[in-house]
């Protein structure tokens, strides 16, 4: 079973950390969709939920007033029996499915949720990398700097000297 939405999630979730300042401004807005949709879920499986309960009450008061329609013998039916009388009842099951549906809806909103918890925070990261200069040129010291540079004019002025047509323009 896969949620039905999946790649419209995926996508609000993906970080493009070269477009910072647009996945901040949608970050909340995105947070908000989906928490609605979750408490939208789980609206639907809670009202499945009563639905159901419902249903087996009644099923349990015409089962206890006409036991005879529902067992064959003449004694008095357990109440493992009136139990799983109503449990095999095509609308309990077929309900039952549904509920099992509504369930995984709300558990994969639950998950997306706190995925948007996780995207704030690598939000957060990504910037303070940002502002901390992760993402520029590589900074060296002045220190080693000067010695790269010094370190470089020795070895080109070396190749100079052993230049063959500059030892003779020389002498």
């Amino acid at each position: 079973m896969e949620y039905e939405n999946k790649s419209e999630y995926e996508e609000d979730l993906s970080l493009d950390k070269y477009n910072l300042h647009n996945e901040c401004e949608v970050h909340s807005s995105n947070y908000v969709k989906w928490s609605e949709r979750l408490a939208q879920a789980a609206y639907e499986r809670d009202v499945l939920k009563e639905s159901i309960d419902t249903q087996r009450a009644k099923l349990d008061q015409k089962i206890r007033a006409n036991p005879d329609l529902y067992f064959d013998s003449d004694k008095k039916p357990t109440e493992a029996s009136i139990t799983a009388t109503i449990n095999i009842n095509d609308k309990i099951v077929e309900m039952n499915a549904e509920l099992n549906k509504k369930n995984f809806n709300v558990n994969i909103l639950s998950n997306v949720k706190a995925a948007f918890d996780h995207k704030k925070k690598m939000l957060e990261l990504e910037t303070s990398l940002y502002l901390n200069g992760y993402f520029s040129n590589p900074k060296v010291g002045s220190r080693l700097a000067e010695e790269d540079k010094e370190k470089t004019d020795e070895a080109i002025s070396k190749a100079l000297s052993k230049n063959t047509r500059l030892l003779k323009k020389k002498g």
